[in-house]
């Protein structure tokens, strides 16, 4: 794993429009998810800690050169569909994708 460092900000002129474009669609899209599965299971979602959540997430990734995060409709859909209520299975479907990934994912090498 890359160690942690910040990120460039001398690119952060470059960058700015699009980082803001890209957030606001990640929580726009993490929000409208959110607000799907609460109305459908009967609870509530706070808009703001929806972005402190995201936002935090984000900035944490960030020191680890990762990806921008979101919602996901198909993965939480498939969740939903078999049963998953809490974080934990998400935290399982991660371990199961980390063990395909580190021992079958050398299979998968010399696919386009």
């Amino acid at each position: 794993l890359p160690e942690p460092r910040l990120p460039r900000f001398d690119l952060l002129s470059k960058i700015i429009i699009d980082a803001l474009v890209i957030a606001i669609v990640a929580f726009a899209v993490s929000l409208s998810l959110a607000k799907i599965f609460a109305k459908k299971h009967k609870y509530r979602i706070d808009a703001n800690q929806e972005l402190i959540a995201l936002g935090s997430a984000n900035v944490f990734a960030s020191l680890f050169s990762c990806y921008p995060s979101s919602a996901s409709l198909s993965r939480s859909s498939v969740q939903e569909k078999t049963g998953g209520r809490t974080q934990v299975a998400g935290l399982v479907s991660s371990a199961f994708m980390l063990v395909f990934l580190l021992f079958l994912g050398p299979l998968l090498y010399h696919l386009p």
